[in-house]
């Protein structure tokens, strides 16, 4: 009966209490941030048809807004941090690879010998050197390098990555395309050719660019994890709540990741206002991240996607040249 009667007692005064706390201006700017950031702890919600339409009209372009602002923020950190790195030599600025069709023709016509408008394996391959450097896919050969496309700065790549590009990139690409065997292919087969080498190489740049913009951007957000967990970690002890330091980086990446499950959440107005700052440099930066690694993922998926067609070709044509010998 006590037991019926503290709860009774303690409901009807948390009922008077959590609209006051909830829907002054503090908790309703705090409720806004956490749906308009998707993180939605579920602490508390909207219970009038006013304010469930006012959500429902507002919710798609606020998140719109937020998520355009965050990447904007983002991008500013990530420059910044991506120019410290290439000042202490752990990143480099990329060269552009040529895209255009006029480019690569005027290429071509240099590497012909002989001007017979035919281009041979023989020459592709000893035109290897202008061919790389014309497209700006130096960079792309060698992961190593930390020099930018250049013809003197050809030589510094090793020999050994010379050579596994000349062979089996440029031959194979060629055999694809010498569909009669004659071991010449003529200049409209020659820019499908390096389209298709652009393409391999185009995805080879996006890989490494994305990596150092995993770096860059895990430089950025491994300080700022720790900084928030432990400030979280000292505010809210001043309020009673003891949190361990496993709880405050559940609570943070939960928080940082949008999850948002709602069993841990900032509890009074200094360790929300520390928790809004965090958010709004945290969001963009783990965006980031998970865009970075999707994009190596994705290139690589390609690159063998391409080398698993080429080998085939490749095996192809050998098996064609066998049937034609004998």
């Amino acid at each position: 009966m006590q037991a019926a009667e503290l709860y009774v007692l303690y409901k009807s005064r948390q009922e008077a209490k959590i609209p006051a706390v909830n829907w002054n201006f503090s908790g309703a700017f705090y409720f806004a941030f956490t749906v308009f950031t998707t993180v939605g702890y579920g602490s508390y919600q909207p219970v009038t048809m006013a304010s469930k339409l006012c959500l429902i009209v507002f919710i798609i372009p606020a998140i719109c807004l937020f998520g355009f602002a965050f990447a904007q923020l983002s991008e500013i950190m990530l420059g910044v941090m991506m120019r410290a790195l290439r000042a202490l030599g752990l990143a480099k600025i990329r060269m552009k690879i040529e895209t255009s069709p006029h480019q690569w023709a005027k290429m071509l016509r240099k590497i012909d010998a002989n001007n017979d408008g035919v281009l041979t394996l023989k020459e592709i391959l000893s035109g290897t050197q202008e061919m790389f450097c014309s497209l700006g896919l130096i960079d792309a050969i060698n992961a190593s390098s930390r020099t930018l496309a250049s013809k003197q700065h050809w030589n510094k790549i090793p020999r050994e990555n010379r050579t596994l590009t000349d062979t089996k990139i440029i031959s194979a690409m060629f055999e694809e395309e010498d569909f009669d065997g004659s071991g010449e292919i003529d200049m409209m087969q020659g820019m499908v050719l390096i389209s298709k080498l652009v393409k391999l190489y185009e995805a080879k740049e996006d890989e490494l660019q994305a990596r150092e913009e995993l770096v860059a951007a895990l430089c950025i957000f491994s300080p700022l994890l720790v900084a928030a967990a432990l400030g979280f970690q000292a505010l809210e002890k001043h309020e009673g709540f003891h949190y361990s330091i496993l709880d405050t980086f559940y609570f943070c990446i939960v928080s940082f990741t949008t999850v948002g499950l709602g069993d841990i959440a900032p509890s009074h107005g200094p360790s929300k206002m520390y928790w809004y700052a965090y958010m709004i440099l945290s969001l963009g930066t783990l965006a980031s991240i998970i865009s970075s690694i999707t994009t190596i993922l994705i290139s690589k998926r390609k690159q063998s996607l391409i080398w698993t067609a080429y080998k085939s070709a490749s095996r192809q044509t050998l098996a064609r040249s066998s049937l034609h010998h004998r």
